[in-house]
């Protein structure tokens, strides 16, 4: 990919091109698509390997979120991205880019989490808050890759029954910082392809018996 690109003009056609064949593909048929996806890089910079950011810099997401809109306007559009639930450059940047482009008038919906947690970890204490600064700008929120990693220990092959209930924990208190969001839409756990619908049970897995009751 980075090989076809050498100014930004050609990286503007070849996204275009391939935002408009495929939304418009999909037109009607998919209801929302994360338009721009990690686009920040850990340290609060664009993400240079992106050979669309390295071409034009963050001003193509606009551009993205447009055409998208161009191909598909009844389409939610989200912007994607990880560790953005916490309090750092990242997700101060993260913010920041999803302020410009409200403020630009750009049509983006929604802002998706990511949602990868540690065990031991457990959920960011500013999680709610990160969420509200979004609601503030009118935005939908999603978590949209929940997991709860943990460490297999040595000589095991599989969790301990104490970390799965540690497991459990850290997404019940995910679940509760959701609950408390007005405009939280979905949360998806990562592994299961069903969403978790708020209100209902779901005790697919052990750490959504815990978490549901």
């Amino acid at each position: 990919m980075r090989d076809g690109i050498t100014t930004c003009a050609d990286a503007r056609s070849l996204l275009q091109t391939h935002i408009t064949t495929v939304v418009s593909h999909y037109r009607g048929r998919i209801w929302q698509w994360d338009v721009a996806n990690e686009v920040i890089d850990p340290y609060g910079h664009p993400r240079a390997e992106n050979p669309f950011i390295a071409a034009c810099g963050l001003s193509i997401v606009a551009d993205a979120f447009r055409w998208a809109h161009a191909a598909d306007p009844g389409a939610k559009l989200y912007l994607n991205d990880y560790n953005i639930l916490g309090s750092d450059a990242k997700s101060d940047a993260e913010y920041s880019l999803a302020k410009s482009l409200v403020d630009q008038g750009v049509p983006i919906q929604g802002i998706g989490f990511q949602g990868h947690l540690q065990l031991g970890s457990g959920v960011p204490a500013a999680a709610s808050q990160q969420m509200q600064r979004y609601a503030n700008l009118g935005l939908d929120i999603m978590i949209t890759e929940a997991d709860v990693r943990m460490p297999i220990l040595a000589g095991t092959t599989s969790p301990t029954g104490d970390q799965l209930i540690g497991q459990a924990k850290v997404y019940s208190d995910l679940l509760n910082v959701c609950l408390m969001q007005s405009r939280l839409r979905r949360l998806h756990r990562l592994g299961l392809h069903r969403p978790v619908v708020v209100g209902r049970r779901l005790a697919a897995r052990p750490g959504f018996r815990l978490s549901h009751g």
